[in-house]
């Protein structure tokens, strides 16, 4: 019995359309035999063979995961980035443009050179809550930076803002050389950058942008507290 919920829209019909013919495929694992309705002697099958039909199978499943997958997502940028995976790159064009001129615009960094010097680029804090509600905070101090205590430069900070998945909102630098240090954050801001990204980079060492990556790193703090984690990585010790 068909339900009218279930083709309520758009997305909802796609929804509803790929998950029945899923249904129906993982149910009919070996290839049909399908004929002409007017001409019943006419095999419209015969030119599928066993291993096309379980392609196709294989496609519309991960289709249907996909679709899924980007309906139930709540979050309007994280769900436009899913539905592409479905229909491409080109999908929502026109919102991906406006994003990357407010993305531009927000990535302009600023900086004041007291002392210490203040940078900023992206969105602060309250900005970040007032628009996002959840956000990650991650902080690094000067003082822990073996450059800032080798030249006593070691009052400041750096805070980076991100979305719950990582996704870099914004920085503040109090601290020497912030003005230049905020650079690589401009970059990640304008390419749209995950806080993962920040992790991988290598830093030479001794240097103040070790700072940067070690308020990166704090993401994964909470991960590594997880009772779970921390049992499984006591069982693996024993390994060796």
């Amino acid at each position: 019995m068909t339900n009218d919920t279930d083709f309520a829209d758009v997305p909802t019909a796609l929804r509803t359309i790929v998950g029945r013919l899923d249904d129906w495929l993982q149910v009919n694992t070996t290839r049909p035999t399908v004929t002409n309705p007017v001409l019943t002697s006419e095999v419209l099958s015969s030119s599928w063979d066993d291993a096309r039909y379980a392609n196709f199978r294989d496609k519309v499943h991960t289709y249907r995961g996909w679709i899924d997958d980007a309906y139930a997502e709540t979050d309007r940028d994280e769900s436009i980035g899913k539905w592409r995976r479905v229909f491409g790159d080109d999908f929502a064009a026109g919102v991906a443009i406006e994003r990357a001129a407010k993305v531009s615009v927000e990535a302009v960094p600023w900086a004041t050179f007291t002392d210490p010097e203040l940078a900023q680029a992206g969105l602060t804090e309250a900005q970040a809550r007032e628009r996002h509600k959840v956000i990650r905070v991650l902080r690094w101090p000067y003082h822990e930076n073996d450059r800032a205590q080798a030249e006593r430069e070691t009052h400041g900070h750096i805070k980076v803002v991100t979305r719950p998945n990582g996704r870099i909102l914004g920085c503040t630098i109090v601290g020497a050389q912030a003005g230049e240090l905020i650079t690589t954050w401009t970059l990640a801001l304008s390419r749209n950058l995950n806080i993962r990204h920040m992790t991988g980079i290598v830093m030479p060492y001794p240097t103040l942008s070790e700072i940067g990556k070690r308020a990166a790193i704090t993401y994964f703090s909470p991960s590594l507290t997880n009772p779970r984690l921390r049992r499984l990585i006591g069982f693996l010790r024993r390994f060796g």
